[in-house]
């Protein structure tokens, strides 16, 4: 197999010959210049070089004459490859210099394989002479020549440049006109957007006051609503479940009896949804225990209506004082149950409430599907309601942050930070109370006392009726707040108080503490119509030894007001 040296500046020219050459099953080797190709030769035994004539470091008649005056490559055969020279110019070079034969790049490749054929065929064992003198001088006569076609090129290329390097100033020249006119435009422009900038960032703000107006005269419409169907419906329905209660146990007509249970179902099932409705528009429990309290409470309605299983982590002093910002965190972190429930398609979340350097801040987060919250942007918000869009605009309005992280099938992760609302425990009542008017009712000297603590009429009168046909409990006194509750129980010393929860002044869950703490004898029990867990739970942290729903049986009502006497007795 023939060896072939390859002698090109020009890696796509070396290419090109080391793509054809192993078709004939000839071995190539590579070199960028004659310098190269010299040290090539000295390594390695090759039976022809082909290389091209300018090239930089070492041209290809420097290459022949060096190749020439060693032994060793004196008998290698050299074909010049270029399109440099003239063919006239090469051929007479090749004549001098002993070269076998000069191709013009470009030419066809089978060409170039009989070219090499030949070559090799006709190598001579004996060496090739060395150039004669008249080879340098036609080569540094070749080189000259070039050297002032390249000269005459230049000055050609010059006076280009020079007719360029004028257009160039004479745009310049223009263009420094332009940007002189570009720098009025600007400057106009931006005395323009400043002004519409101040006019926008008005309007932002006028929009950011709109917004906080908004959701203040939403909430108190809700909130409104919400306590007229507490104070007025849920209680006349109570009310009026009391009177059927006394009714039934009066009537023995079973025709009758049937009746009244019907009517009786009817008004639990009025009470429970009007409960229900009322929660929905404005949850008592936010206004009544705070944050920590309502967001354990929407963790069990999540729970119970939406099988989502919600893990609530906050201290029970960790409410913000302001009852704006709880309000909108409360909404907030409940639409986003309510996003995890509808598209994370997990059973559980988790929400935290703390507070962080004086403010309040709430994360949300699940493990579900996650999604790209660049997305979001693109959603119409007017389709989405109490969505992500607008809880970030409540937010920012008061100043607040809401950052999502979240990836498709990585979960999700939601922060709100409502700013300027310090962390504090609900305020607690002063123990120091004056003495009011009590209204006090004769009874026996045996009968259990009982103090009746409900600021809505129609439920008093229906306990009273009710408590009348059971000669061993007499009602002493009745209370329309909590600070009357509290003077009363001082002054008449009752055995059980029928403590209601919402009241005016002072609500019933501080009352019973105070009472409890001044009065150890006295028993309370609540009565609400809050049926959630942790109304109760509060009313027995603060004291009450059974808490009731206003719907419930009156014969439960009975059975605790005797238990909590059997508990105070002491043992015999």
């Amino acid at each position: 197999m023939a060896t072939i040296l390859i002698v090109d500046d020009k890696p796509i020219n070396r290419r090109l010959l080391v793509t054809l050459l192993p078709r004939k099953h000839y071995r190539t080797l590579e070199a960028a210049d004659g310098a190269e190709a010299l040290a090539l030769l000295r390594r390695d035994a090759v039976d022809l070089v082909i290389c091209d004539i300018l090239m930089p470091t070492m041209d290809g008649y420097e290459l022949v004459r060096e190749l020439r005056r060693d032994p060793a490559t004196a008998r290698i055969p050299v074909i010049f490859y270029t399109a440099k020279y003239e063919r006239w110019e090469a051929e007479r070079l090749e004549q001098l210099g002993g070269v076998v034969r000069h191709l013009t790049k470009g030419v066809d490749p089978e060409e170039i394989l009989l070219a090499v054929e030949k070559a090799l065929h006709d190598a001579t064992t004996r060496p090739y002479p060395l150039p004669a003198e008249a080879y340098d001088r036609e080569h540094l006569r070749l080189l000259m020549d070039k050297l002032a076609q390249h000269v005459d090129e230049l000055e050609v290329a010059n006076a280009q440049l020079r007719a360029e390097v004028r257009e160039r100033e004479m745009a310049e020249a223009a263009l420094r006109d332009s940007e002189a006119r570009l720098r009025e435009v600007t400057i106009t422009l931006e005395a323009q957007v400043a002004a519409r900038t101040a006019e926008s960032n008005a309007r932002a703000a006028q929009l950011g006051a709109l917004t906080l107006e908004l959701l203040h005269a939403e909430e108190s419409e809700r909130r409104r609503v919400a306590q007229v169907m507490h104070d007025s419906l849920q209680q006349r329905l109570a009310a009026a479940k009391l009177r059927l209660d006394i009714a039934r146990s009066r009537i023995s007509d079973t025709a009758l009896l049937q009746h009244i249970r019907q009517a009786g179902e009817l008004i639990d099932e009025s009470m429970e949804e009007a409960r229900s409705l009322t929660s929905q528009l404005s949850p008592l429990v936010l206004y009544n225990l705070g944050l920590a309290a309502a967001l354990a409470w929407l963790g069990q309605q999540m729970q119970e209506q939406h099988g989502l299983a919600v893990k609530v982590q906050a201290a029970p002093d960790a409410n913000p004082s302001s009852e704006e910002t709880a309000v909108l965190l409360f909404h907030a972190v409940r639409e986003l149950l309510f996003n995890v429930v509808k598209h994370a398609e997990v059973p559980e979340a988790r929400v935290i409430l703390e507070g962080i350097h004086g403010a309040v801040r709430v994360t949300v987060e699940d493990q579900g599907k996650g999604f790209d919250p660049a997305a979001t942007a693109t959603l119409d918000v007017s389709k989405r309601g109490f969505g992500l869009f607008s809880i970030r605009e409540r937010l920012e309005a008061i100043g607040g942050q809401f950052t999502v992280e979240s990836a498709p099938g990585r979960g999700t992760c939601v922060y709100l930070v409502a700013p300027e609302a310090a962390i504090a425990a609900p305020p607690t009542p002063p123990l120091t109370l004056h003495p009011e008017p009590v209204p006090v009712s004769e009874g026996g000297l045996h009968a259990i006392r009982v103090l009746l603590a409900d600021d809505h009429p129609v439920v008093r009168s229906g306990l009273v009726a009710l408590l009348h046909d059971y000669p061993d409990i007499e009602v002493i006194g009745e209370a329309i707040d909590g600070v009357m509750a509290l003077n009363m129980a001082r002054q008449l010393k009752p055995d059980v108080v029928l403590m209601d929860v919402t009241m005016p002044r002072m609500n019933g869950i501080d009352a019973t503490r105070l009472i409890v703490s001044e009065l150890p004898n006295v028993r309370v029990i609540g009565l609400s119509m809050h049926g959630n867990e942790q109304m109760a739970a509060s009313m027995r942290r603060a004291g009450a030894v059974a808490y009731l729903h206003k719907g419930g049986s009156p014969d439960a009502l009975v059975a605790a007001i005797h238990d909590a006497v059997a508990q105070a007795a002491p043992s015999p």
